[in-house]
């Protein structure tokens, strides 16, 4: 399978988390124009702040949202008061019965550090899930992949990998390329670099790569 990382991807729904909200130009744009946008009860404030564009709908259990203010702009609230999960799940979660399987997460990292590690690890679980999500920011993008998957990328891009699913896997294409290895601690796959337009990934369980907008000229 071959895979785009980056403003290419063409969500069905973005999902607006309470971390930072975007400056980069695209995804700004990707927020207004893109065919549904749900937001996270925390991230209402954000939108009205930074956009015109009204969502579909805002999604959680109230305790952090002005619903003076929705009521105002006539914009629906979702209540789910379930605490076994997050407002991101809740929203991927309504997606998915919408037939919405193309999701973009903005807003996911940023401020509370357990906020963006828990919302990064939930990735492989929307993946089994059968969504194809990917996490953006101003910074990068967060892919979950599984099995033989091409990454399309630029020469020199700067790629991290982290084994979530703790099993082999293997990538060519890199400066520092690897055969079936387990890289048991997170932090042993990061920091790597595509020496190629086609960085080629394979795995037997959810993997996720971390695509990020530096990238090196070749010397």
């Amino acid at each position: 399978m071959d895979l785009r990382a980056r403003l290419d991807f063409a969500p069905d729904a973005v999902i607006l988390a309470q971390g930072d909200y975007p400056a980069d130009n695209g995804l700004r744009h990707m927020i207004d124009t893109v065919p549904h946008l749900i937001i996270c009860d925390g991230a209402v404030n954000g939108l009205l702040t930074h956009s015109s564009r009204r969502p579909d709908c805002v999604i959680g259990d109230g305790d952090s949202v002005p619903m003076d203010k929705l009521a105002e702009l006539d914009i629906p609230f979702i209540h789910i008061s379930d605490q076994e999960t997050n407002d991101l799940t809740k929203s991927i979660k309504h997606c998915a019965e919408r037939g919405w399987t193309r999701i973009c997460i903005l807003g996911g990292t940023g401020r509370r550090e357990d906020h963006t590690i828990a919302n990064i690890s939930l990735l492989g679980d929307y993946h089994k899930m059968g969504l194809e999500v990917r996490m953006m920011s101003d910074f990068g993008t967060f892919v979950p992949t599984e099995g033989a998957v091409t990454l399309l990328v630029e020469e020199g891009t700067q790629l991290s990998f982290f084994n979530i699913g703790g099993r082999p896997f293997s990538a060519r294409g890199v400066k520092y390329p690897f055969e079936e290895e387990i890289f048991a601690p997170l932090w042993q796959a990061t920091l790597n670099e595509a020496t190629a337009s086609e960085v080629c990934l394979l795995s037997s369980d959810v993997i996720l790569v971390y695509v990020a907008q530096e990238r090196k000229h070749p010397k």
